[in-house]
């Protein structure tokens, strides 16, 4: 779910997709890296949909604020 997260937030702050995600595991030192393109972004997006269709009292998503722009 992070990785999702983490896709979906760079694409609509910042106008595209990292380079790579890297998570450093504290307890066992385990690097994950992950290299998002432009087809695991709509999986991740239609996952982030999924995960806001289950909560009870989401917010609207905005994909297109310019805020940041």
């Amino acid at each position: 779910m992070l990785f999702h997260m983490t896709s979906v937030f760079c694409k609509s702050a910042f106008g595209r997709l990292p380079s790579r995600i890297e998570v450093l595991s504290v307890l066992g030192g385990e690097r994950v890296v992950f290299k998002p393109n432009e087809d695991t972004y709509k999986q991740s997006l239609d996952y982030m949909y999924l995960v806001k269709s289950m909560l009870p009292s989401a917010a609207p998503l905005n994909l297109d604020c310019t805020c940041a722009i």
